[in-house]
């Protein structure tokens, strides 16, 4: 992926921005962005199940769960590759 691609992340990649989430907010408000504080909100992975279901990461609680890509409204953070 060429360097300032924008990108949806794998969930795994998701996990590490939770795991990071303090320094990822400190650095976000900083830069006048908005920060990942969402109680209960589901962001969207790359990783598909199906062509209905996606993989979403929890960020309050790093709950793993597959929903549907039709029907639900998890949130997107994208990435850029460095």
């Amino acid at each position: 992926m060429p360097k300032g691609s924008w990108f949806l992340p794998r969930a795994s990649e998701l996990r590490t921005l939770y795991s990071n989430k303090a320094a990822v907010n400190a650095a976000l408000q900083t830069l006048g962005g908005e920060t990942i504080e969402r109680d209960y909100s589901y962001y969207w992975s790359s990783n598909e199940n199906s062509g209905r279901y996606a993989l979403t990461l929890n960020l309050s609680n790093s709950i793993v769960h597959y929903n549907g890509k039709v029907y639900s409204t998890p949130y997107a953070r994208c990435a850029v590759a460095y």
